[in-house]
């Protein structure tokens, strides 16, 4: 497990890490659970795998139209 500092990290008077925010008071550190496949939202996994999908297939085919294009300019 993990810690994080919702807010800015400075370092105290005796070398520690202080959590503070813009007025300089104290704020709380965060426990970050360590990740695990699980917590994963396949539904929205799915969507960016697609989404990243189209958009390579998308360059992939607008390269292949302009180097037949280019071929054809080239005869």
């Amino acid at each position: 497990m993990s810690i994080e500092c919702p807010a800015n990290v400075s370092t105290g008077s005796d070398g520690s890490a202080l959590c503070l925010d813009s007025s300089s008071n104290p704020v709380a550190w965060v426990a970050v659970p360590p990740f695990d496949v699980s917590q994963l939202d396949y539904g929205q996994a799915g969507e960016a795998f697609a989404a990243a999908f189209v958009i390579a297939g998308t360059c992939w085919a607008i390269g292949k139209a302009v180097g037949l294009v280019l071929s054809v300019i080239k005869r």
